[in-house]
């Protein structure tokens, strides 16, 4: 019988099309936050659980400095990231748009909001 494992992977921000794809409620352009890691490092985390599993997998630095900020002073980092949510990467004005993920030929397509 095969061993079955479930790992997760938590990559930090991925360098993907999501936020030109996805809805958009804000009316800003969304964009990642910075720094911006490759899909493939997250393609090496996921082929390194493949060969030997565990429960979690961190992608980039920043994702373990947030995971151990999170553990040591949980209330610090929820007071810090509402203190740089003025400065988040909402800029420019950008068209409402609503995402549809699932379709019947699973492609996503994006419309406009009223």
């Amino acid at each position: 019988m095969p061993e079955i494992h479930v790992c997760t992977v938590l990559p930090a921000a991925l360098d993907t099309p999501i936020y030109r794809s996805a809805g958009n409620y804000f009316g800003r352009t969304a964009r990642a936050i910075i720094p911006v890691y490759s899909p493939e490092s997250a393609a090496r985390i996921v082929v390194r659980l493949v060969e030997r599993p565990r429960a979690e997998a961190l992608v980039g630095t920043v994702a373990y400095a947030l995971m151990l900020a999170a553990r040591l002073a949980p209330r610090v980092l929820g007071r810090t990231r509402q203190m740089l949510k003025p400065l988040g990467r909402l800029n420019e004005s950008a068209l409402r748009t609503y995402s549809e993920v699932f379709q019947h030929h699973h492609v996503a397509h994006t419309r406009l909001i009223n």
